[in-house]
């Protein structure tokens, strides 16, 4: 799983350096053992990270898919929902906030 995990780092950053796998495979062992993740669900939610526009530079190791773990969930499940954070719209010609003033 650690080198299928450089494998996609290096499509992200082809100049990226090779890591200590030893210390990745002890990150990948830590979410399997300590929080009950498993191999798939790891490999499925570095790949969506991989590829999205925010995460794909800030999660480019085990350690940080470990770290970053449910705010990467929340917003994958978010983006396959279609929700988006929106803004009120904004409507730049409404006065009604000046009725009852006197100028």
């Amino acid at each position: 799983a650690a080198e299928w995990m450089f494998d996609m780092v290096k499509t992200i950053a082809p100049s990226a350096r090779k890591p200590n796998f030893a210390g990745w495979a002890n990150d990948i062992r830590l979410m399997r053992e300590r929080d009950g993740r498993n191999h798939r669900d790891m490999c499925v939610l570095f790949r969506w990270a991989c590829q999205d526009n925010f995460w794909s530079g800030n999660v480019l190791s085990p350690a940080k898919l470990r770290d970053k773990w449910t705010q990467l969930e929340i917003n994958r499940n978010k983006q396959q929902a279609g929700v988006t954070a929106s803004k009120p719209k904004l409507d730049l010609t409404n006065t009604d906030w000046i009725y009852g003033v006197d100028l």
